[in-house]
């Protein structure tokens, strides 16, 4: 997965990182660029979103004064940022417009004409990058059209982290020991491998990490998954037993082999 990111990113590529929610993918995107040392802009598509607050759009100031304010997308476009729009299946027609040209395959037709702020015209920098990232076929969302879906050069899947990986990136964000770190990983993964039969939803790398901020917070790992997993898997309190005694057993077994 990450060769094929990197390759769309050194050659100017329009990508989108693909995968359930929760698998990682702003958090890889975000990591790569934070290791190219590149600041980036960044939006939330939903069905509110709209495309001035993209472009850009005149706004008062404290004298009542309207004055134009750019927008992610033109930042991105005139600095040489990349543009990370997170859950881009989410967005309207209406927004998707403003995309077609700062997609477009040949980077040196990457331009914007702001008709909104005296025709001005706005050719993307070089180093402009585009990622986007979306959880396909989820509720709620819409298949792009083909003007946005042709323009994608790259489909890129994230599964979600490896048990091992999952308790590096706890122990690396949140400072957790090791053993708590490799425990709640495996809860994680065993959630994950058994959605089909539990009808528990998946654990979301997000959702791990607020456990173990919790845990770090001075909380003990039963307690802090009282107000973070647990009731992200389950409503019904008989399932969230289930979660509990499930929990409970994966760290009492690791503390009954350590004994041994």
């Amino acid at each position: 997965m990450l060769p094929d990111f990197l390759f769309a990113l050194n050659n100017n590529r329009v990508v989108m990182l693909c995968g359930d929610t929760g698998t990682g993918k702003s958090y890889v995107a975000s990591e790569v660029f934070e290791a190219a040392g590149w600041a980036f802009e960044t939006i939330n598509m939903h069905s509110a979103v709209t495309a001035g607050q993209i472009i850009g759009k005149y706004d008062p100031n404290d004298k009542g004064a309207f004055v134009w304010h750019d927008g992610p997308l033109i930042r991105a476009m005139k600095d040489g940022k990349p543009l990370l729009i997170e859950e881009a299946n989410a967005m309207t027609s209406a927004v998707s417009l403003c995309l077609y040209a700062p997609m477009d395959k040949d980077p040196k037709k990457r331009k914007l004409t702001l008709i909104a702020h005296e025709g001005e015209t706005i050719t993307a920098h070089p180093d402009f990058r585009l990622v986007l990232t979306g959880n396909l076929g989820y509720r709620g969302t819409e298949r792009f059209n083909p003007a946005i879906q042709n323009r994608i050069a790259d489909y890129i899947s994230l599964p979600y982290l490896s048990q091992e990986l999952e308790a590096q990136l706890l122990i690396k964000t949140s400072k957790i020991d090791k053993d708590t770190a490799q425990n709640m990983a495996r809860v994680a993964s065993a959630v994950r491998a058994n959605r089909e039969k539990s009808g528990f939803r998946p654990l979301s790398t997000r959702t791990m990490q607020n456990w173990a901020e919790k845990v770090k917070g001075g909380f003990e790992p039963m307690r802090a998954a009282e107000t973070t997993i647990i009731p992200t898997l389950a409503d019904e309190e008989k399932e969230k037993d289930i979660v509990r005694e499930f929990v409970k057993s994966v760290f009492q077994r690791k503390k009954k082999l350590d004994d041994d």
